[in-house]
Order: structure tokens, then C-alpha cells, then sequence
């Protein structure tokens, strides 16, 4: 399995309604996003992103592993 920050992750400009496609680990490295579509700087909340981040690995490592 690959490790979580090089999973995806999809999310929407909340001005133009652009859809943005970025790993874990690059938004776990950046708090400054500029929108593609409208120019838009997007500020995330680092806090609320580690807190995300740190709960998918949890879920990720209770997963059963494929065989």
C-alpha cells in the first residue's frame, strides 16, 4: 500500500468552484494554495489538516492488509 501522503485528495475552489487535486504530504508541506481557475489565494488551516491527515492514518492502519 502506498504511504498516505502519496494519496490524492480532491477538493473544490470555494470562489470559482474549481476542483484542485493534491497529495497529502504536498498539503501537509503547504498552507498557501492559488487557485488555477480564479487566482484566489487559499489559506488552509494547518492544524485542521494534521488533525485530518493523522485521523485517515489511523483508519489506514486499522485496516486489514490484502493478501
Amino acid at each position: 500500500m502506498a504511504p498516505l501522503s502519496a494519496h490524492h485528495i480532491v477538493f473544490e475552489c470555494p470562489e470559482c468552484t474549481h476542483q484542485m487535486r493534491q497529495s497529502v504530504g504536498w498539503l501537509k508541506r503547504n498552507t498557501i494554495i492559488t487557485c488555477p481557475g480564479c487566482g484566489i489565494t487559499i489559506r488552509l488551516d494547518p492544524d485542521k489538516l494534521v488533525e485530518s491527515v493523522e485521523a485517515m492514518e489511523q483508519v489506514s492502519e486499522r485496516r486489514p492488509r490484502a493478501i
